[in-house]
């Protein structure tokens, strides 16, 4: 069967996210210091501790992780002494600080041609648990379609966020490919669903299945690659 639709992981597939978060938290934590009416300053690593705990009552959305830490945030905000619609005014400020940083990525190199490549002859789409934007980094015209746990309603691994994308390209799962460097989330959700996968490996890490080998593994990628430039000649084999 042909294939028709490729998907990709965004974080740490496209680009490497962890300086980019550790950033963004720190702008958040100094709107934080600046905007709480407290005189005793607040680490950053308590405000983190607070916010996970916080999480753990509003299961019903933390797969959103951008209305989570909003509505982390107005809660932060509504303790410290600010009223209600004024803190949920405040915490999409804060949020607009923590956007901005989130989103001040590098991807990888031969993401855009690889990305422009493939748009030629395929719907090129993200499936992202993730809340980069994809405009700010500058990808967004690379992309057909980007789809997060908030269309979804569900988080990678689950089935559904995967079929989100699939309904809306009405393309079926065998005549899709997902790729991404997580072998739950990516490779297992995608499997499941019937797409085949590419597992992005740039590290040459051993497949996480206790015995180091993707050869016993029943949601083994179909394959596996270390730069994101080899995926063309390998979909080109299907």
């Amino acid at each position: 069967m042909s294939i028709h639709c490729i998907t990709f992981d965004l974080d740490e597939t496209l680009w490497e996210t962890g300086p980019a978060l550790e950033r963004a938290e720190q702008a958040l934590h100094r709107w934080i210091v600046r905007t709480l009416p407290d005189s005793e300053p607040r680490a950053l690593a308590d405000l983190q501790a607070h916010r996970q705990h916080f999480y753990t009552t509003i299961p019903e959305i933390v797969h959103d992780l951008t209305q989570a830490r909003i509505s982390w945030l107005v809660a932060l905000l509504t303790e410290a002494g600010y009223h209600p619609q004024e803190a949920k005014m405040l915490a999409s400020k804060g949020f607009e600080v923590f956007a901005e940083w989130r989103s001040r990525l590098v991807p990888f190199d031969g993401v855009q041609e690889t990305l422009a490549a493939l748009k030629e002859r395929y719907r090129v789409g993200a499936i992202t648990n993730g809340n980069a934007d994809v405009r700010r980094v500058g990808i967004d015209h690379l992309l057909d379609f980007v789809i997060t746990p908030v269309e979804a309603g569900a988080a990678k691994p689950d089935a559904a966020i995967f079929r989100c994308a699939l309904d809306t390209v009405q393309v079926r799962a065998q005549e899709a490919v997902h790729v991404g460097d997580d072998p739950v989330c990516d490779i297992a959700g995608a499997a499941a669903l019937g797409m085949k996968t590419i597992w992005m490996n740039p590290a040459g890490l051993p497949w996480p299945d206790g015995s180091g080998t993707k050869k016993h593994s029943p949601t083994a990628p179909d394959a596996e690659i270390r730069t994101l430039s080899s995926i063309i000649e390998r979909i080109e084999r299907w």
